[in-house]
């Protein structure tokens, strides 16, 4: 499955070890994935770059075995994610106005001989 999908062995096991993966042991104690993993994997894949949480992947892959048509959680969970990269966001922006004030402080009273004022005194 790793050289299928490019994946290292390392975090397949711990996608199987946290059901998101189905697999079985071989009479060699090697995993043997069933036919639809390679296809689970890709969605892992995309789902984290999402930024979706292994639980929420997790609740994700559950629903679409359980229901025919999962689409409503599939979609609310997607809106709550981007409604948590909004507020992220925000947050970033208050940080980057906070710093591109500091450097104009910074750059119009440059440092003197005694030290830099931004550091505690050593």
């Amino acid at each position: 499955m790793a050289a299928l999908t490019g994946e290292q062995v390392r975090t397949l096991r711990f996608w199987t070890d946290r059901g998101l993966l189905d697999a079985t042991r071989a009479d060699n104690t090697y995993r043997v994935y069933t036919p639809d993993a390679q296809h689970r994997v890709a969605f892992i894949r995309s789902a984290q770059a999402l930024g979706l949480s292994l639980g929420i992947i997790a609740r994700l892959l559950d629903l679409a075995q359980r229901e025919r048509r999962p689409c409503t959680q599939v979609i609310a969970e997607l809106d709550a994610q981007r409604e948590a990269v909004r507020q992220r966001i925000a947050a970033l922006m208050v940080v980057e106005q906070s710093l591109s004030r500091r450097l104009r402080e910074a750059q119009q009273q440059p440092c003197d001989d005694s030290g830099c004022r931004y550091l505690p005194p050593a």
